[in-house]
């Protein structure tokens, strides 16, 4: 049906046509081999980009691991200064308790004594 045609039925007509398709079938078969190797540069292509990828997301995660560490180690130094400071405020509220302590019982012991100084002084006269 191909190789018959109205205008010509001669084998050179036949033979024209042949070569004419079998042309178009290898520009055809050019044109599919050139995309099907900007196909496959693409996908080797994105196929380096995801391996970079990978590449920067490990890179990440170790940092992020070795930042979360870092913070883990301040966090723990925090809490240990802040349980000195702790125990160094109840430290000194002790003493100034036990400073108060002293300080009323010089009070009373001074007071006691002005009045026995007063009580001889009075006997003296």
């Amino acid at each position: 049906n191909f190789l018959k045609n109205d205008s010509s039925a001669s084998p050179t007509g036949a033979w024209q046509r042949l070569h004419k398709l079998n042309q178009d079938l290898q520009n055809e078969l050019e044109s599919q081999s050139q995309r099907q190797d900007l196909t496959n540069q693409q996908v080797q292509a994105l196929k380096r980009n995801y391996s970079e990828a990978k590449d920067v997301i490990r890179h990440h995660e170790s940092e992020i691991q070795s930042l979360q560490t870092k913070l883990n180690n301040a966090m723990a130094e925090i809490l240990i200064s802040e349980q000195a400071v702790a125990k160094m405020r109840s430290e000194l509220k002790m003493e100034q308790e036990k400073f108060k302590e002293r300080m009323e019982e010089w009070e009373h012991n001074e007071q006691t004594l002005r009045t026995q100084l007063k009580d001889s002084e009075d006997r003296l006269k």
